[in-house]
């Protein structure tokens, strides 16, 4: 968010926590459809079955589905290096997150956000500051304060996301109940452990078996 503010994209953002127990959203009536139109499946097997539960949960108005891809998975790591990871207020007085009901960000402090505890207008409010120190002659975005200007986010994953090695072949341990028309996509998954190893065997009761 203070990203946004330095890029002069917003000058003000405001961040509300919803109250534990009254957190009632419009959207929460969506997931009810979909659940209906699962229930009406006898079975879910991949990412693209469930976007066709989504796409005809609901008649009227249907929702309409963006599949993402791994370049849509930004890193903000380059962000954060710029600033100070810091929670507590300048007073000194540590402030438990959990219990915030809002962050503020203004481009009139562009290297602090505003906590409040309260909803109202007339809640104090405290700044936290997350300036990072700098050795030398600070750069132009330093000087002005908006040192997260300007910075292009890099792709998150470069390559497909691994899965743990236990869990891929828990997986396709399974394939025996999913109908082989869906196996390509099991198969092409892959682990943080080379899987080339694994072949496929059938036991006698008819349960696919992975040895090494």
């Amino acid at each position: 968010m203070m990203s946004l503010i330095h890029s002069d994209r917003f000058a003000t953002i405001r961040h509300h926590f919803l109250v534990l127990g009254h957190a009632y959203m419009p959207c929460d009536s969506d997931f009810g459809f979909i659940e209906v139109e699962k229930r009406r499946r006898q079975y879910v097997n991949t990412p693209e079955d469930w976007i066709d539960v989504i796409q005809k949960s609901r008649r009227r108005n249907a929702f309409k589905v963006y599949k993402i891809s791994r370049s849509d998975f930004l890193s903000f790591e380059c962000l954060t290096n710029k600033l100070q990871k810091r929670t507590t207020p300048m007073d000194a007085d540590k402030v438990e997150l959990r219990k915030l009901s809002q962050l503020i960000f203004n481009q009139k402090h562009p290297t602090k956000f505003v906590i409040k505890r309260g909803y109202s207008e007339l809640e104090s409010v405290r700044h936290v500051d997350v300036t990072r120190g700098t050795r030398g002659r600070p750069n132009k975005a330093v000087a002005s304060n908006k040192v997260l200007a300007g910075i292009t986010l890099p792709q998150k994953y470069i390559n497909d996301d691994p899965i743990k090695p236990d869990k891929l072949h828990d997986l396709l341990s399974l394939l025996c109940c999913v109908p082989p028309v869906h196996h390509t996509y099991y198969n092409s998954l892959v682990s943080t452990q080379s899987m080339s190893s694994l072949t496929e065997e059938d036991s006698e009761d008819g349960i696919m078996v992975y040895t090494d």
